[in-house]
Order: structure tokens, then sequence, then C-alpha cells
């Protein structure tokens, strides 16, 4: 709609739009310290914004306990398949099974890391530092017994 639109990640709520491009923006990028952003659109500018609020930073931290799930997600991902299937001969139910679970211990490489971090700062987890992320990560890997079990859909009720 041609606006630049600033939302409260936890409400879902709008609490600013700004106007100015004359096409669809297509790109944002803040500052580290949240009192400026570059917007980009599909009309050839860029504008740059400056931010007339105090935006509360929450201070560079290692670890939140609520970014848990998305590296536990992340373990998911790269945690290996305990079986392959073979495509010489019809696979038993087994090798099915096999194949369609995550065992055994997670490995990812540096670009892996590199996404999760911006996967992280995308979910609103910008601040947290990748050496504390990246500790953390290693603490649960080391734990790791593969992917938690799916919830369970009662459908008694």
């Amino acid at each position: 709609d041609k606006t630049l639109c600033v939302w409260e990640v936890s409400s879902g709520r709008c609490l600013r739009t700004f106007e100015g491009h004359s096409n669809g923006v297509n790109s944002v990028a803040f500052s580290p310290d949240g009192r400026t952003c570059l917007s980009g659109s599909h009309d050839g500018t860029l504008r740059v914004w400056e931010f007339d609020w105090e935006y509360e930073f929450p201070g560079w931290a290692d670890w939140d306990e609520a970014a848990e799930r998305y590296l536990s997600n992340f373990l998911t991902l790269h945690t290996p398949y305990a079986g392959t299937l073979s495509n010489e001969s019809e696979s038993t139910d087994e090798e099915v099974l096999a194949a369609l679970t995550r065992a055994g211990k997670p490995k990812w490489s540096y670009q892996d890391f590199d996404k999760l971090i911006t996967d992280l700062q995308h979910a609103g987890y910008g601040w947290l530092r990748p050496e504390g992320v990246r500790k953390k990560l290693e603490e649960m890997a080391a734990d790791w017994n593969g992917p938690p079990p799916m919830p369970s859909q009662d459908t008694s009720e």
C-alpha cells in the first residue's frame, strides 16, 4: 500500500505508519539503535526515516529463554534421519519409519548458524549476542535426544 508500518511484534499492533513512497515498499533496514530506518520501494527510491520516539533497546544479552523454541526447531531440522530408502527394492514399513524419523546428534555449518542468528533477529531477538546463542545451542545439542514429541490431538471433546 506504499507505506512503511512499524509493528509491535508482541501484540501485532501497528505503532506508526509512514507515507512517502509512490509504489510498494519491498525492503527495510533499521539502525542498531532503532532511531533511523532505510526503506526501498518498487518506485526506485530509498528513503531514510528518523523516528521521534524513545526506543527502549532491551540491551545486549547472551540469552533469553523465550527464544528456546527457535533453537529446538533448529536442532530438529539439523538432526539426521535414522535411515534412508533404497531405490533398488520396495521398502519395508520399518525402513519407511526410519526414513521419516530423526535420530542422532544434530550437525550444522557456520552458514546454518548465521541463518539461525538472522532468523532470531527477524523474530525480534536481534539483541541476543551470537556467542550467547552459540553457547545455549551447544548446551542443548549436548543433551539432545531428538525432537520433542508432537502434541497429542484429543478429539474426544
